[in-house]
């Protein structure tokens, strides 16, 4: 399976393909009421956050990682695997901000977060066990 999804990912960079341009037509990050989410990070020292270059939305890690954020709300981001934050692939859930990269790429788990009446709860698809569980 990993191994599959890098020969996917090589053709979509490797070919032009109306996939690419599909998911380049998306916006860098989400925002609402409840949360922000983007691949990677958010430059919070900017005087609006919405300004942080494609490169830190996208490939960012400090200060981000280490910062107490602000801003509300909650901001929700991946790019980081979760063992590097803390001694477990599950979601971290820091200061003002909730990681969610499971370490799929690298064979471990894939983290689903869920928002629902005001709170997160998430699941994951353990990769190299193919187990399903849910921790609220």
């Amino acid at each position: 399976m990993f191994e599959y999804t890098r020969e996917i990912a090589r053709a979509i960079v490797d070919h032009e393909d109306p996939l690419e341009s599909w998911v380049m037509a998306f916006p860098w990050w989400y925002e609402d009421a409840h949360f922000i989410g983007m691949h990677a990070a958010i430059n919070e020292s900017l005087e609006d956050w919405r300004d942080t270059s494609l490169t830190y939305l996208t490939s960012g890690r400090e200060p981000f990682l280490s910062c107490h954020l602000t801003i509300p709300p909650t901001v929700v981001f991946g790019h980081t695997p979760c063992n590097q934050l803390h001694s477990s692939c599950d979601p971290w859930f820091g200061p003002g901000k909730i990681g969610i990269d499971g370490g799929a790429s690298h064979g471990h788990q894939l983290n689903g977060l869920v928002f629902e009446a005001a709170s997160f709860s998430w699941q994951k698809i353990c990769l190299n066990h193919g187990q399903r569980a849910s921790m609220r």
